[in-house]
């Protein structure tokens, strides 16, 4: 599995074809997460996200290789959920050819002690001028106002915890915050502090993989003896210039303890590894 693609958890639709009817009422969540807009990559690199609209207003956004929050007035939201008929937000079927490339976002309309109703754009076209749609997507608006690049990503992998095979994942955004998970589900959020951020910028902006790779790993890889390997991922094309971000499209960098030959003095190797240690309490 490529650490890059690992970052968003967009939902996986369950198929909504043209020939489900969509109830006519329903009980909406009360709580937690009340809508979802999201969509998985499919063939195109960075193309998927996960936006959801939680009980208390706030909006969380996940596109792929970055994040974002906005904030919403929840009041507004439930009249919309309360009054919904979800049969009103089909404006007709239609098929986005998914299994030749083609893709499309779903929408998920979380329900109180039931699973979620989830819309297919896909198979059944949703009508983007109903309230709740106009609703929605004026809060991803304001979410893709403000996303943060991913700037890296370390994956420690190896050996058997409790919850299966070890695996801890950490990634890092422009404006250094943190994220921190592991093969339990359990996740960490964090921030760096303004020098650490500055450091952090300094060291992957730029960053080859001759910057961080001496060659071939000609060793025994540890996780053959229940031992622990690395993978890093960096974007150097999305570290902020002057407070923006490059234009490119971002470049991963990705090197492996058991592929790569590193170089440790490498200035970006150094820090994301003292980002793994100051987060290891956590």
């Amino acid at each position: 599995e490529d650490p890059a693609t690992s970052t968003t958890s967009p939902i996986s639709p369950e198929v909504t074809g043209p020939s489900d009817p969509l109830p006519t009422d329903w009980t909406p969540a009360t709580q937690g997460d009340l809508v979802a807009w999201s969509m998985t990559a499919g063939e195109c690199s960075n193309c998927g996200f996960d936006l959801r609209l939680a009980a208390d207003g706030t909006a969380t956004y996940r596109p792929d290789l970055g994040r974002a929050s906005a904030t919403f007035d929840p009041a507004e939201l439930r009249v919309l959920l309360d009054d919904l008929d979800p049969s009103a937000l089909v404006a007709g079927v239609t098929d986005c050819g998914r299994e030749v490339d083609g893709n499309a976002p779903s929408l998920t309309l979380f329900r109180d002690a039931a699973e979620p109703l989830v819309i297919d754009d896909c198979y059944t076209e949703i009508d983007r001028d109903h309230p709740l749609m106009v609703f929605i997507l004026d809060v991803l608006a304001d979410a893709e106002a403000s996303v943060q690049p991913l700037l890296a990503q370390v994956v420690i992998y190896g050996g058997l915890c409790p919850d299966g095979a070890c695996r801890t994942e950490y990634a890092v955004y422009a404006d250094g915050s943190w994220t921190k998970s592991d093969e339990s589900g359990r996740s960490f959020d964090g921030g760096l502090i303004h020098e650490e951020k500055k450091r952090l910028h300094s060291a992957l902006a730029g960053v080859t993989l001759d910057d961080l790779v001496v060659g071939p790993f000609t060793g025994e890889c540890p996780t053959a003896v229940d031992g622990q390997a690395r993978t890093y991922v960096v974007y150097p094309d999305a570290v902020p210039i002057d407070g923006l971000r490059a234009d490119e499209e971002p470049r991963p960098v990705t090197v492996d303890t058991c592929r790569d030959e590193l170089r440790a003095d490498a200035p970006a190797i150094v820090a994301l590894d003292d980002l793994v240690a100051s987060t290891s309490g956590g």
